[in-house]
Parts: C-alpha cells; sequence; structure tokens
C-alpha cells in the first residue's frame, strides 16, 4: 500500500497533477495501481461515505485506536504526499481584504496551502470519545454510514442516500449546532489569546456577553462572535476588527462532498453581505471577517489568510525575542522567523481544522446517542463482507509492516486483531481502551469490603465487592505514567433521573458519570486521579496517571455514592454516603524502573523541589500553565513515608467505619508541574504583605484561607466568625488584611473593585449546603452576573482579582450533616468549578487552583475544613507569588 502511495505521487508529479479535483478521476487512479482500491473501505451493498479526496489515507491511521502504533511506519515524507495530494491553495494577499490591510508592506504576495490531513497528523484523536472518533473517521477515511432507523430529534425516517446530511442539518437537532459552534468558538479564542491578541468574546446563546461585541446598531442586533478592538488597518481605513465563526455542512444527499470549496464561499460571500456594511458605518468603521469551516475540517479562504496572519506575528515576536530586539521590529525576512511562522501556521490550521471535525462528528452523533453509536464501522456487514475485508485488511497490514509468514498463520494472527478492528456486533456499544507497554494488570485486595450497617442509599449490594468492581491498571514506557480502568459491574444505573436542567445533565453525564468516588496515589507525591478523570459509559472510568518522582505509592480507593446519587437536585434531604474500599488498605504500585528504590526517590524529590529547569511562576499568564501541579513530599528522609507497620487512624465516621492514611499529609508542599513557585516563610511573608490591603470575600474556607496567610506571616488570625482583619500583629501593620463572610455573593460590591492591593473572592459551598439546596443553574445565574460586573472593570482593577476555585469537600455522614440536609458532594462542587473557572479565564482573571489541590487532601482529620498548615504550604504560597512576584 505504501509503494502504490509514492507510485501515485511519482505519476501525479510527472503528469503535472496536483490534487484529485473529481471523484470521476479515481477509478482511472485504481485501474492503473495509482492508489488502492475503494474495495479497501468497503462492501458492494453496503451504503458508502466517500468523501472527496479520502482515498488517499490509509484507514487504520485514524480508526483503529488499538493500532495506533501502526502510524510510525508512515514516514513524515509519505504523511506529507498524503497530504499534499489533498491540499488546496489561495493567494495571501487580495487587496481590500481586512487581512491584506494589517500586513505589513514588505510582506509579499505570496501562496498558501491547506489539507485537513494535517489535523489526522495531531495523533490526539484517541482524547476523545469514541463516538466522536467514529463519526469523525466516516468522514474523513471513507467509511460506512450506519445510521439510526429515524431521526434521534424529529424521528424522520433515515435511509440513504440523504441520511447523513439529515442528521447533521436537522433543525429539530439545533442545539447540537450551537454546541459544535461554541466549541470551535473555545478553540478559536485560545488561538487568538495566544498569539497575544486581546478579543472579546460573544456567547451564543448568553444576553450579558453580547455587550463585549459590537452588535450591528440600535436597530439591528445582530452580532459577531468575536471583536478584536486594538487591530486598524494601517492606512486608518477602519478600527477594530470583528470576526464571525460559523459552520458548514458541505455534503450533497449521498453523502459525498460536491465542490466543498465553493459551498464554503458561498457561504463566507452570505456573511460579508449580511454584516461587513453594517460594520462599517460603526464611528470609527470596523472591519468584518468570516471565519468558515466545514464539519470535516476545510477551511475557508479568509479564516486561513487570519491564521497565517496571527502565525506571522507570534513568529515576529518570537524570532524579536530570540534575537534581542522589540516585539515591534519587523523581522519577517529572517530565515528564522519563516521556519517559525511556518512551523505555528501549520499548527493553527490543524488545531481549528481539528476543533471542526470533532464538533462535525458530534453534530452527526448527538449526546444522548453516543454510547449507542459507538461501534466500529463494520458492524453492519454480513459475515462474507467481514470474511472480504479480513482478507484485504491482512495483504494491507502485510504490505505496511512486511510481514513474511506463511498463509497458514494468517487466520490465527489476523483473528484476534480482527476482533480489535472490526469490534464485533455484541461488543459495538463498549470503546476499546489499548494500553501501554505493560498491558493490563488486574489490582486485587485480600481486604475490599463495603462499609458495615445500614445501606441508606437503598440499593442492595448483592455481590461481593471483589466481583462488583474490576480494576485494572496499565504502565507507559519508563513507568512512570499509565492509566488505570474502573469498571462498576453491577448496579450501574445510567438511566436515573437527577435533574431537569439539560445542560447540567450533559455536564454531569459526559464528564462525571453516575458515580462519585476518590483515587489517590499516596507517596513521594499525592495525586487525585479523578480531577482528569475520563468517563466511558457503562459506569466505566479511566483514570490517567503520570508522577515525576519514582518510588512506592498506596492506591487509595473509596467509593462514595453511586446512579447520580451525588449530582440528583432533585432530593430535599442529605445524599446518602457509604465508605466502601474497592482495594482495601494494602494495595500499593512501584512507579519507575526496578532500581536503588530509596536513593533514586531522594534525588528526584530533591530535583523537582528545586526545579532548577523551570521558569518562575506568573500568576498573571494567561495560559495558567501554573494551575497543573502535585503535592511532594518536604523531606530527604523518604524511608520514612509511610507509617509503619499499619496505616494510622483518621477519624471515625458515624456507622461504626474508620479512616486511615498510610501518610502524613501535613508532610507535603505543593508545587506547579511548568513553573517554579518561589516560597515563603515567616519574615519574608510577613514583608510581602505588610501594610497592605487585602480583601478575601466568599464562604468560611476564605476565612480560613486568611487566617492561614495571617498566620505564616505573623502568628495571629484574621478576626471573627463573619468578619475580621489581622489586627493583633505587633511586628508589622496588617490591619488592612481582611476578611468578610458572603458565601452567596449577596453583597452589591462583591464582584468590584474595592481598592484593595489584592481581592480574593469565592463561590460554591453554601449553594447546595443544607439550608439552600440551589441548583447548578441558580449558581450559573450568579456567576455570569459577576462575570457581566468584572468585564466591565478597568484592567488595573481586574489584574488585582482573584478568582479562588471552591474546595472539594471531605466525606462527613455525621449526625449534623444529615440532620442539616446537606447537598454538597465532589461531583457537585466540580461542576460548579468546571463553569466558574472558564469563565474567569475568559476574562483573564487569575484562579488559584484549589479544588485540584483539595482533592488530593480531602480525607483530613477536620471534617469541615483544611487545616492551616495544608493552606501554607499550597494556596497561601500562589497569594504571596501573585502579591510579591
Amino acid at each position: 500500500m505504501l509503494a502504490a502511495f509514492l507510485d501515485t505521487h511519482r505519476h501525479l508529479m510527472e503528469q503535472g497533477i496536483s490534487a484529485y479535483t473529481s471523484l470521476a478521476e479515481l477509478p482511472q487512479a485504481c485501474d492503473n495501481g495509482w492508489i488502492p482500491s475503494p474495495e479497501l473501505f468497503g462492501t458492494s451493498g453496503s451504503a458508502l461515505f466517500i468523501p472527496a479526496q479520502r482515498e488517499l489515507t490509509a484507514q487504520f491511521l485514524s480508526e483503529f485506536p488499538r493500532f495506533r502504533s501502526i502510524r510510525a511506519h508512515l514516514s513524515e515524507r509519505q504523511r506529507s504526499l498524503l497530504a499534499h495530494h489533498s491540499s488546496f491553495s489561495t493567494p495571501l494577499r487580495v487587496p481590500g481584504h481586512p487581512v491584506d490591510e494589517l500586513l505589513s508592506q514588505f510582506t509579499p504576495q505570496r501562496t498558501i496551502w491547506h489539507s485537513t490531513m494535517e489535523s489526522t497528523n495531531l495523533g490526539i484523536f484517541e482524547q476523545q470519545p469514541i463516538s466522536l472518533v467514529a463519526a469523525a473517521d466516516k468522514f474523513l477515511h471513507g467509511l460506512p454510514v450506519d445510521l439510526p432507523p429515524h431521526c434521534d430529534r424529529c424521528h424522520h425516517l433515515l435511509r440513504h442516500p440523504g441520511g447523513t446530511t439529515h442528521m447533521a442539518t436537522c433543525r429539530h437537532r439545533s442545539q447540537l449546532w450551537t454546541d459544535a459552534h461554541e466549541k470551535c468558538n473555545a478553540v478559536l479564542s485560545t488561538l487568538i489569546k495566544d498569539s497575544g491578541v486581546r478579543c472579546r468574546v460573544h456567547v451564543q446563546g448568553v444576553p450579558g456577553t453580547r455587550q463585549n461585541v459590537s452588535q450591528h446598531g440600535p436597530e439591528d442586533h445582530h452580532v459577531g462572535d468575536f471583536e478584536l478592538p486594538q487591530l486598524m488597518a494601517t492606512g486608518g481605513g477602519w478600527h477594530g476588527l470583528i470576526l464571525d465563526f460559523s459552520m458548514s455542512h458541505v455534503f450533497d444527499n449521498d453523502g459525498i462532498p460536491d465542490l466543498a470549496r465553493s459551498k464554503l464561499q458561498a457561504a463566507a460571500q452570505r456573511k460579508i453581505r449580511g454584516h461587513r456594511n453594517a460594520y462599517a458605518q460603526h464611528v470609527p468603521p470596523k472591519a468584518f471577517l468570516p471565519i468558515i469551516a466545514s464539519t470535516d475540517g476545510l477551511l475557508q479562504d479568509d479564516a486561513l489568510r487570519f491564521l497565517w496572519w496571527l502565525a506571522d506575528r507570534s513568529a515576529n515576536k518570537e524570532t524579536a525575542a530570540l534575537d534581542g530586539l522589540s516585539a515591534s521590529q519587523d523581522v519577517s525576512g529572517d530565515p528564522t522567523c519563516k521556519r517559525i511562522r511556518s512551523r505555528i501556521f501549520r499548527q493553527l490550521k490543524a488545531s481549528l481544522s481539528y476543533a471542526a471535525i470533532i464538533a462535525g462528528a458530534s453534530r452527526l452523533v448527538g449526546p444522548e446517542s453516543q454510547q449507542q453509536r459507538a461501534a466500529c464501522f463494520c458492524t453492519l456487514l454480513d459475515s462474507e463482507a467481514r470474511k472480504k475485508i479480513k482478507e484485504q485488511l491482512y495483504r494491507a497490514f502485510a504490505e505496511v509492516q512486511r510481514i513474511k509468514r506463511p498463509m497458514r498463520n494468517k487466520d490465527l494472527s489476523f483473528n484476534n486483531s480482527l476482533k480489535s478492528l472490526l469490534r464485533l456486533k455484541g461488543l459495538a456499544s463498549k470503546a476499546f481502551q489499548s494500553c501501554g507497554d505493560s498491558g493490563w494488570i488486574p489490582m486485587v485486595s485480600q481486604q475490599a469490603s463495603f462499609e458495615s450497617g445500614l445501606r441508606l442509599d437503598g440499593i442492595k449490594q448483592e455481590h461481593n465487592i471483589s466481583e462488583k468492581f474490576k480494576i485494572q491498571m496499565c504502565y507507559d514506557k519508563g513507568r512512570m505514567s499509565g492509566k488505570i480502568l474502573v469498571e462498576k459491574r453491577f448496579d450501574c444505573n445510567e438511566a436515573m433521573e437527577f435533574s431537569g436542567d439539560p445542560q447540567y445533565v450533559k455536564m454531569v453525564r459526559n464528564q462525571s458519570g453516575p458515580d462519585e468516588f476518590s483515587f489517590n496515589l499516596q507517596g513521594p507525591e499525592l495525586h487525585s486521579l479523578v480531577y482528569n478523570m475520563r468517563y466511558l459509559g457503562q459506569c466505566r472510568y479511566e483514570l490517567p496517571f503520570k508522577v515525576t518522582t519514582p518510588g512506592k505509592y498506596f492506591v487509595n480507593l473509596v467509593w462514595w455514592r453511586e446512579n447520580y446519587n451525588g449530582a440528583t437536585e432533585l432530593s430535599n434531604g442529605w445524599l446518602p454516603a457509604h465508605f466502601d474500599l474497592p482495594l482495601g488498605l494494602d494495595v500499593f504500585i512501584h512507579l519507575g524502573e526496578p532500581g536503588d528504590d530509596m536513593k533514586e526517590t531522594r534525588e528526584a524529590l530533591q530535583r523537582n523541589r528545586n526545579a532548577s529547569d523551570l521558569p518562575l511562576c506568573d500568576m498573571r499568564d494567561k495560559n495558567y500553565t501554573y494551575m497543573d501541579g502535585r503535592w511532594l513530599y518536604m523531606y530527604d528522609d523518604v524511608e520514612n513515608i509511610f507509617y509503619s507497620p499499619a496505616p494510622q487512624q483518621v477519624r471515625l465516621i458515624s456507622g461504626g467505619a474508620s479512616m486511615y492514611t498510610w501518610v502524613n499529609l501535613e508532610k507535603y508542599y505543593w508545587y506547579p508541574s511548568r513553573c517554579k513557585l518561589r516560597h515563603f516563610e515567616g519574615k519574608q511573608a510577613l514583608n510581602c504583605i505588610a501594610s497592605k490591603t487585602i480583601r478575601m470575600q466568599g464562604d468560611s474556607h476564605l476565612r480560613t484561607i486568611a487566617n492561614a496567610l495571617s498566620d505564616l506571616a505573623c502568628g495571629v488570625r484574621s478576626g471573627g466568625f463573619d468578619s475580621g482583619c489581622a489586627s493583633a500583629c505587633k511586628q508589622a501593620d496588617l490591619s488592612r488584611n481582611c476578611y468578610r463572610k458572603d458565601g452567596l455573593g449577596h453583597a452589591p460590591d462583591f464582584f468590584a473593585d474595592q481598592g484593595a492591593a489584592l481581592n480574593v473572592i469565592n463561590l460554591g459551598q453554601h449553594f447546595c449546603d443544607g439550608e439552600r439546596k440551589m441548583k447548578f443553574a441558580q449558581y450559573k445565574q450568579s456567576i455570569d452576573a459577576g462575570v457581566d460586573k468584572m468585564s466591565k472593570l478597568s484592567p488595573d482593577a481586574r489584574r488585582t482579582m482573584i478568582w479562588h476555585e471552591t474546595n472539594a469537600v471531605m466525606f462527613r455522614k455525621d449526625s449534623w450533616i444529615v440532620g442539616y440536609g446537606d447537598q454538597r458532594t465532589n461531583i457537585r462542587i466540580a461542576m460548579y468549578n468546571r463553569y466558574a473557572t472558564a469563565k474567569m479565564k475568559e476574562l483573564g482573571i487569575t484562579v488559584l487552583p484549589t479544588f485540584s489541590a483539595s482533592l488530593a487532601l480531602a480525607q483530613n482529620p477536620d471534617e469541615a475544613h483544611y487545616p492551616l498548615k495544608y493552606l501554607q504550604h499550597s494556596s497561601v504560597q500562589y497569594l504571596l507569588n501573585f502579591f510579591c512576584q
């Protein structure tokens, strides 16, 4: 097959043909042996879905996660050939075009190229839900469409031809259009901001955000998606650029693209007619530019020109920095700048194209049916068709891998491969999970147990806990990273109703799943694996892990709640919880290569704590690189990391159970992974905050962090229960280091600039406490209102604001919390944080990553708050670095 690819390229170059222009050319190419036969991608009688120019791509490049490593058999040159034959070009400079008026007068006319194949080389398809991967591959690799009998929204009968187009364009599925649009907008926003361009974003469906982007006028409320207010034409013809992103489904009724580029050009012209003249009437005039992407990742010419300008801007700044020049100096002619610009341009095109592919697939699949339609492409084929493709696949793989084995061995070798590659019908709804170098290793415990006593959640446990949970892990190369799969094999109820809010239901079902549990690695480092967990459906969870310190780790898994009891908004009382231990207290793993465990652990801890190879953390970094991190053991006596000979009791749990720990949580410090925090102690902290105005406003967790800050600096607390200041300090003036209780943000000035040098605020815990029992929609409304207020603050005022993520809640089932009817769970807190943190990042507000840090410490002696020392080792250090960098 690879020889066919190379022969195709050579022949086309000799003929002067740069790309296939229509499907009509494909049969001739196949007859001459220039490309693989389309029969490899389906069989007669199947409804084929063959996007133009995709025959050149081998379907195993992205379709089969199990054989992802086969991609390595394609060299960069071969991949470039595939991209070349599906590419098109367009001129960069067009007179009167907004991008042309942004370019320097020294920028020559040139041709820019684009191929959707570039996005398939990112190697990140496996990070998406399997249903989206399958749908995306149908667009990209000529796979048969396996449609359901009827549309899931309007119940229209789906049949070929026309079924796929209906699924992607049905107006009853318009919410999927909005979701796809917003996902692509988020990616485009990130690309713009990463290039150093300030932009305002309009979120579709959220009226408050329309104030961020200029509308057409007082009578016409149409509005674009982005406003770049600082940009202006080189000749001064306009000031401010409006971008409007939209997606176009370019397929005809047979599921085959017809003149895709012309459709995109027509969509762009419609946008221009609807917006450009209206924005030109503003004072001063504003320019308008459409950004159009197709649902198979094709980018319209204007989008390519804009991305090239972003790449040119970024490359110019990066090259100037390398040469020690001012960022405003033009170094675009420098060969280094050209190489950097080319690399960045490819990355920008691939990122936006990839986002459009996944968003387009989500329009076709839909959230409700992702698990049901996660089948591989050939589940509809009969046994004879399957046998035929089996033979074709064998020949293709034999060519790729140069396999020289007798034909009599092929049935045995490919029988196992075919089960993974073609996923037989009975396993179609299960997302196959590939493993690393080690293979899947079972994790079992002799001490696994349910919590004894009455089960308050009403779920009768009819199976042994070892039968109910299947837990496996695998290592990547080097044994410092890998993933753990947790499967609850019985009592899985995904159909349980838990809320009437569609947005909240979607977030919980896609991101958390039905069960609430904690899963921590405890050893030289502390990690909460739940924070980056991926839900696979059917009560199966994938938890990736990565440590930077080799050594021995305790695997701490506690199952709290089942079947959406941790997410429900339909209950009026306490949400029952149980302290079940599927892995008991006796499961340890060794991470890293075997060797002198203590010596390697000690040296690695020293390196990680020194972090001499990392830059200092910038707490105003708009990329938020300071948020990723882990807890590191503070001392060199690594032989004492674990209690000996047995774990120590943390506290009793009502009902007779006890909570135990193998490590002393006070002996750990939080360290970011990608930058270095300056650590403050005693006098350093006091000198940092003395005579400064610091306002902390929120719930009791903000009071605790205010106490931790003043205690570290001066050994005093910040005053009373509801409010107070650290006036008792004798060594310096801390009377303006104050806390004010406001757990719901009711104070009119909660989100306002109060003249403080540092404003730390938070909302979260008390929206779902036993007294209020508010729903997610009410929390979202409060955050949206606050973000709207902060968006009107001056840039200098916003620089003083810090959003404190809501801390994780501790496991509790004492009589007070039950009688209070408390509904605080980590699933609900996680949804709060996901929403609020994303909103704060859009405004560029500094965010304290307290949720991920606190998840690893949730089993501590205090049932309600985190001890001051924990905070002084983490959140307080962030505040001091923000204040005294």
